[in-house]
């Protein structure tokens, strides 16, 4: 019994055995497999789309119609993977025949990159460098301004700062500085040109598209020379109306105290001050005595940053509402921004207000309009000038002074003769007063409304070609009030019996008519072809005026105004000023692609400007680009690196005419004694012109989970705007004229990587890095462009000098060259005549502009958890400490005085202490330190409450999260801050004069939609 049994149990075994050897057999023999391809959503077919077999790298790419032909066996996998579309991996069984439809990835979608005049393509088909930013930029992390989410996000963009002050201005840089004149990037909001970015939103960002080299850029003509920033507001969408609520409250401190010197610290360098004068048997008058250990003890040890610096709140709040059926589409929105400052009287206030609507009048007839409202005040000192010495007091005044004195006022510490605390002799602070005093009875106020709309109509007459016309409009009212307030401090010896104030009135509208013909033809036979051409007609008009009174009733900059002023001839009224700049153009630009496969474009732009005369008013600027996908070849179909690989290259020219009106034309202007003079002019002045050449690769490898972008680009101004210098005894304003030639060449990366580990933990890391180099080639046969001036140093010198040879606005000045036997500072002899002098041995000795810049941003989610990293810095930009150059008498100094020469320290190359002289003002390379940087922008930690439990009290989304912005900077400079930025011209950068320093925080945020 058992045998049969044993024997029917193996006669099974045996028969299941012989059957699994039949199927692996069956499922090991090769077969071909076909199929089509098509997209999920529309059903059309997907040519181009890669097809591999996952465990031997062989494959074939769709054909036209979206058809493949592949040989597999089965137990093989098949990837289908094609840009923009969700990547899928199918097990082949003993099917021939395998249709597939793709869906389409959201995360790909941020790769649809807007190229203006309504037109857009994917990272597949554009052969220009363009850089879309990643929305999450904006979504995942408190920003306050759009400018901060481009700031190390984007290859060789680079944010300059004026001041960290709350809601200063940033310049955006992109490429080098190519002009002497107005560098920035052209902004246009929905298509309409606007001055900055300071009054939108972030919340309201839909995308942002940088366009960098001529070819992408050359569609805005004369507006475009240095680069475009494209920025789309939220639109509606046909759902039902959905509510998010943004807002995030923080508290702001400062980041860094710099390194000066403390109180035992300073006694100890101004008593060596004495001694090296008793050796050298000098003088030791002017000053008091040497500081005792007792007097060392009984003096205040004072910060003076800490002073006037404090805890500051950051908040805010947002909230949007959009909806729509299939015909009209909204997004209304309100936000409120606080920021408080780090310093006393600074602040910045935001209160803004969109509407936006879409709406399909008939099946081939759109409108589109937006309107927006926002209010920016702003509290702000004067900084960063030898006028104004609130901050440079800061780092100059020495600690052994107190802030305030036994009454709770500001203690006087040099106005006056004799000073004292607690019966210790001070030495008299001529120079720099007592900041908290400006702080105290100095205010300073802007208050800018800004009404911004813009209307478009698109009607499609035919299959693809649409008419559209495009109105936009931005009027902008500025009020600044700078006050000045009566006090009187007998005991201190501080009066001011007059209060003051300064008022200036700022008009500005711009207005923007478009119309232009649109025509898209979609693989058609394989042909891809998009066009647009049109005419284009912008005015910018401005009036400014003025007044300046003393003596008012009330005391406050609050209740101050010129009815309340005792006498009308206290009152001075500034002569109004009126502009008006208008440009005529006509553009055309077509894009096409075969297969996305092979790409091409051409742009065309005449432009005519009102700043020129009328021979030559007219610019044109044309542009070519062209590129091929080597991945959608045939020969790449085996590999199973590359899911994309394209080459492109682009050349093309921009304009610029960013320079006062009229100076093609006679002008006269009066003097401070009333009498006419007649301005220089120049009737030949022209447009200046900016080409460029790029060459660019695009890589996506391993089934998009690698990307990457390299550019190298070279770039030449030529005919460069600026104020060429007279001669001095002429005594005029230098006119403008066209005469130099920059260049600027560089070399842009951008990798990203996205894994995964398990199902639940994804990441991505991308990083950026651009290198530049700039440099003049030719100046015209003028003389050499001067830039930031100073009187910090003997003969107020000009810092920076633009010469042929040298980068734009690089420092000039004597290279240090060691100390001699006494400590004091050698310059170089660079004639070799025997004698330093200003006019033959000074040269470049820094660069204000960094020769690297980049950024590193990692993103992980985990169950709900996300958390991103961002930093960015720079190598190889200088920085003019100029409060090193503020040695007055008696004045405080950085730690590295602590290191100087001496009798037992004689191989030092810091300056011998000289606190009781007035010495070692030559301005030198050294008073120049290395302002690289790297930073820690930010850091965000952020929970996503599951969905499940949402969809229970019927949210759709909530999100907390914590944050932390500028928690660490590695740096060099023994400044607060080595981002120092420009001073209101691209000629006078990396001076630090006395700069509002960077504020540290920590936010907790959330999101939530409903």
């Amino acid at each position: 019994m058992q045998s049969w049994q044993y024997r029917a149990g193996a006669r099974l075994w045996l028969t299941l055995l012989l059957g699994v050897i039949t199927m692996a057999a069956t499922w090991a023999q090769s077969r071909t497999i076909t199929g089509t391809v098509l997209e999920e959503d529309t059903g059309e077919p997907i040519p181009g789309v890669n097809v591999r077999v996952k465990e031997t790298g062989t494959g074939a790419v769709t054909d036209i119609d979206g058809k493949y032909t592949v040989s597999a066996e089965s137990g093989q996998t098949l990837v289908f993977s094609f840009i923009g579309f969700v990547s899928q991996e199918i097990l082949v069984g003993a099917q021939t025949n395998l249709d597939i439809n793709l869906a389409t990835d959201v995360q790909s979608l941020q790769e649809v990159i807007v190229v203006g005049y309504g037109q857009t393509q994917n990272k597949t088909t554009v052969s220009t460098a363009v850089h879309a930013l990643d929305s999450r930029v904006i979504e995942d992390r408190p920003i306050a301004r759009p400018e901060q989410a481009i700031q190390g996000s984007v290859p060789a963009v680079i944010v300059v700062k004026e001041s960290g002050s709350p809601g200063a201005p940033l310049t955006v840089r992109m490429r080098g500085v190519g002009t002497a004149g107005d560098a920035t990037p052209l902004i246009l909001l929905n298509g309409v040109q606007v001055p900055d970015m300071n009054f939108v939103n972030p919340n309201d960002i839909g995308n942002i598209t940088i366009l960098k080299d001529a070819a992408s850029s050359a569609i805005y003509g004369a507006r475009g020379g240095n680069g475009v920033i494209l920025i789309e507001t939220k639109k509606g969408v046909s759902s039902e109306p959905r509510v998010t609520f943004s807002g995030y409250y923080g508290i702001q401190s400062l980041a860094s105290e710099g390194d000066y010197l403390t109180t035992p610290q300073y006694a100890e360098y101004y008593n060596n001050s004495i001694d090296y004068l008793i050796r050298q048997g000098l003088p030791t008058t002017g000053g008091r005595g040497k500081f005792t250990d007792e007097e060392i003890a009984a003096l205040p040890n004072e910060s003076w940053i800490r002073a006037i610096s404090q805890d500051a709140a950051i908040s805010d709040m947002h909230i949007g509402v959009q909806g729509g059926d299939d015909r009209t589409q909204y997004y209304v929105s309100g936000g409120l921004f606080s920021q408080g400052g780090i310093i006393g009287k600074t602040s910045f206030d935001r209160r803004s207000f969109s509407v936006s609507v879409n709406s399909k009048l008939k099946e081939n007839l759109t409108l589109s309009a937006l309107g927006s409202f926002a209010q920016n005040e702003r509290t702000f000192i004067a900084e960063n000038s030898e006028n104004s010495r609130l901050l440079s007091s800061v780092a100059s005044l020495p600690p052994v002074f107190p802030v305030y004195d036994e009454n709770g006022d500001p203690f006087n510490n040099g106005l006056r003769t004799g000073v004292s605390y607690n019966g210790i002799e001070l030495n008299p602070q001529a120079e720099f007063g007592n900041p908290v005093l400006g702080l105290t009875y100095a205010d300073n106020l802007d208050i800018t409304n800004i009404l911004f709309g813009n209307a478009l109509m698109s009607w499609e007459f035919l299959e693809g070609l649409k008419l559209n016309g495009a109105i936009g409009a931005l009027t902008r009212g500025q009020h600044i009030k700078n006050f000045g307030a009566r006090f009187d401090i007998p005991d201190q010896v501080f009066t001011n019996p007059n209060n003051n104030l300064t008022e200036t009135f700022v008009d500005q509208l711009f207005t923007q008519g478009e119309f232009y013909l649109t025509y898209e033809l979609n693989r058609t036979g394989g042909h891809s072809l998009s066009a647009v051409a049109g005419t284009s007609v912008l005015a910018n008009t401005l009036n400014t005026s003025g007044r300046f009174g003393l003596n008012f009733f009330p005391n406050t900059i609050e209740e101050v105004n010129f009815s309340n002023i005792i006498s009308n001839d206290d009152k001075i009224v500034a002569p109004d000023y009126a502009e008006i700049n208008t440009t005529l153009s006509y553009y055309a630009r077509a894009n096409y692609n075969f297969q996305e496969k092979y790409l091409f474009s051409a742009t065309l732009r005449a432009d005519a400007s009102s700043k020129f005369g009328p021979d030559n008013r007219w610019g044109v600027f044309p542009s070519v680009s062209a590129g091929w996908v080597l991945s959608s070849e045939g020969f790449m179909a085996d590999q199973a690196v590359f899911s994309l690989l394209k080459v492109r290259g682009s050349w093309g020219v921009n304009g610029n005419d960013r320079i006062s009106p009229y100076q093609y034309a006679d002008r006269y202007q009066r003097d401070g004694a009333g009498n006419l003079f007649q301005l220089d002019f120049n009737p030949g002045v022209k447009w200046e012109e900016i080409s460029q050449t790029n060459i660019g690769i695009d890589a996506n490898l391993f089934s998009d989970q690698i990307g990457i972008t390299l550019d190298l680009y070279s770039k030449t101004t030529r005919d460069m705007l600026l104020n060429f210098p007279n001669p001095s005894f002429l005594g005029l304003p230098p006119p403008v004229r066209n005469a130099a030639t920059v260049q600027n060449m560089g070399i842009e990366a951008l990798v990203l990587y996205r894994g995964r580990i398990g199902m639940d933990f994804k990441y991505t890391i991308g990083a950026n890095a651009g290198l530049a180099q700039n440099q003049i080639t030719d100046l015209g046969g003028g003389l050499p462009i001067q830039g930031a001036g100073t009187r910090v140093f003997d003969g107020a010198p000009n810092l920076s000098l633009s010469d042929v040879g040298s980068p734009i606005a690089s420092f000039y000045g004597f290279v240090f060259d060691g100390l001699d036997e006494q400590g004091n500072p050698v310059y170089r002899d660079l004639d070799g005549d025997g004698e330093v002098t200003p006019e033959n041995d000074r040269t470049i000795i820094g660069n204000p502009y960094p020769t690297l810049i980049y950024g590193l941003d990692i993103r992980a989610e985990y169950k709900g958890f996300d958390l991103t990293v961002f930093a960015s810095g720079t190598e190889g930009n200088d920085v003019v400490n100029a409060s090193m150059g503020y040695g007055f008498q008696f004045s405080n100094r950085t730690t590295q005085v602590l290191d100087a020469w001496s009798l037992e320290n004689p191989n030092s190359s810091v300056m011998r202490p000289s606190a009781l002289e007035v010495t070692n003002h030559e301005f030198s390379d050294y008073y120049i330190e290395d302002g690289s940087y790297l930073r820690l922008r930010n850091v965000t930690l952020g929970y996503r409450l599951p969905q499940d439990l949402l969809d229970r009290a019927k949210i759709a989304n909530l999100r907390v999260y914590v944050s932390g912005n500028n928690l660490l900077t590695i740096t060099q400079y023994s400044g607060y801050d080595p981002e120092i930025g420009a001073n209101n011209s691209p000629l006078d950068v990396g001076v630090d004069r006395g700069f509002y320093p960077l504020a540290r925080s920590i936010t907790g945020g959330v999101t939530l939609s409903f």
